[in-house]
């Protein structure tokens, strides 16, 4: 340690606390800031993590229908009773996303956007369940998405269904295959098999 070094350290130690966090802070704040800024990222991601609702069955609506929230809760209850607890947190959790849209807007920006968010989750496997309109339908039915769902069924038929959210001519319920990507992990599995069971339920009250 040089003369002018040493010099520095005994100039800090005869400073008072006070004055010795001033000279801290002085000349480490870019290092504190940085620091502290990263460790509040880190636990807001580990918070979330740990907290984020996991679900047991997520299906996704892409049509022309709009549905009051009291509609959106009565049928994810109804899904929630006639699937499994997969996570074994005690509780059945649905998630019901509704996209909507109308003629009109399928071909306008929004109704590309709608048609790509669509396309892109199929292709991620976001979901295990879909509920689609014809345009959406005629996607899946394409050849470029053969055997992307092990089974549809027409929710015209479907009772219960129609009770709670509104008849339909031309609704179907998608359930999704699990991607050769998705064989091997034991959740996707389950959550398809719940897709299957919600999609059974369905059937059952034709």
């Amino acid at each position: 340690m040089d003369k002018q070094a040493r010099e520095a350290r005994e100039a800090v130690k005869s400073m008072s606390f006070l004055d010795r966090l001033k000279h801290f802070w002085y000349y480490n704040k870019l290092k504190v800031i940085v620091i502290t800024t990263l460790i509040a990222v880190v636990s807001y991601t580990i918070f979330q993590l740990v907290t984020a609702e996991k679900y047991d069955l997520e299906v996704a609506y892409y049509g022309e229908r709009g549905f009051t929230e009291e509609q959106i809760e009565s049928f994810k209850q109804y899904l929630s009773e006639n699937i499994e607890d997969i996570n074994g947190d005690g509780k059945k959790n649905v998630q019901f996303t509704v996209v909507t849209y109308t003629q009109q807007q399928t071909i306008n920006e929004y109704g590309m956007a709608i048609n790509q968010k669509f396309m892109m989750e199929l292709s991620a496997g976001t979901a295990y369940a879909y509920i689609v309109s014809p345009d959406f339908y005629g996607a899946l039915n394409s050849e470029s998405w053969e055997g992307i769902a092990d089974s549809v069924l027409e929710l015209k038929d479907s009772k219960a269904y129609g009770e709670i959210l509104g008849e339909t001519e031309d609704e179907r319920w998608i359930t999704k295959s699990v991607y050769e990507k998705e064989q091997g992990k034991e959740e996707n599995k389950l959550l398809h098999n719940n897709a299957l069971l919600a999609e059974n339920a369905l059937r059952e009250s034709e």
